[in-house]
């Protein structure tokens, strides 16, 4: 059995820390960056590169060098207190560049994350959705116009067709086209025009149907119904046996949700 040499070693590590995500990177990035300015210290110490440098203050001249990432000028001490503390600053700029990237990859991922439409829905009594094609406009104006006589009602849309962002922007200016509509039609006969937008929020969420994580992120279990709107007959049935699956095993588990359920199919 061929033998993995450090290097690979190494690459592996990094690899497992970088999948563990943003605060793993950073842990790996302070060890490796404080076991470098103790090495250096270490140099200091040994080699006696100043007669003033106890070990405390050859440590802090590493880490302060490395921090502010200020190379030493010649008379700031012997040609070796230079070179350790240039590599030090050296290691310092390593270190700025490598976290501002790592904290920047972070919080666009986060970023990425709450475009998609990750987040959970803390809504109750709500309508989901689940699936987005030609008939999901229709089901969104039946219930929008059912909900004028009522206080705000939440609709949670749920696929993966397309990314949350097209689906927003198609559900907002679907909703700005109806309302155009009716309140031209409101005029014309005299009538009193309520936007939609004021009895109807609608959440779009962005995954797959069948997918636990994705329908307990639109808490189906407390919601009022469920619309499943697939185009395929078998995706139906997956979809319906995976939220009754979600259900059953809620209530297994003792955490209470409504009783009753509707599943309306489009297909």
């Amino acid at each position: 059995m061929k033998k993995n040499n450090l290097f690979q070693r190494f690459r592996y590590w990094l690899d497992k820390r970088m999948a563990k995500g943003t605060g793993s990177m950073i842990r790996a990035l302070l060890f490796v960056t404080i076991f470098m300015i103790l090495f250096l210290a270490s140099i200091l110490i040994l080699f006696g590169a100043s007669d003033e440098c106890s070990p405390l203050h050859a440590i802090w001249d590493s880490f302060a060098t490395a921090i502010n990432a200020e190379i030493p000028s010649s008379g700031d001490g012997s040609l070796l207190f230079i070179i350790i503390n240039g590599i030090a600053a050296i290691i310092g700029l390593f270190f700025t560049s490598i976290l501002i990237g790592i904290i920047t990859t972070g919080i666009e991922t986060k970023l990425q994350r709450l475009r998609n439409g990750n987040a959970d829905v803390l809504e109750n009594n709500h309508t989901v959705i689940l699936g987005w094609n030609d008939t999901t406009f229709a089901i969104l104006a039946e219930i929008m116009e059912s909900n004028l006589n009522r206080e705000m009602q939440t609709v949670v849309v749920l696929d993966d067709a397309c990314e949350k962002a097209e689906m927003d922007d198609q559900v907002h200016a679907f909703i700005t086209e109806k309302d155009k509509e009716r309140e031209r039609t409101a005029k014309k006969n005299h009538e009193v025009f309520i936007p939609y937008a004021k009895h109807t929020q609608v959440l779009c969420r962005y995954g797959t149907t069948v997918h636990s994580s994705n329908l307990e992120n639109c808490n189906i279990q407390n919601c009022k119904s469920i619309i499943v709107n697939e185009d395929d007959d078998d995706e139906t049935i997956k979809v319906i046996l995976a939220c009754s699956g979600i259900i059953n095993e809620l209530r297994m588990s003792g955490i209470k949700g409504r009783n009753f359920l509707y599943y309306s199919c489009y297909s």
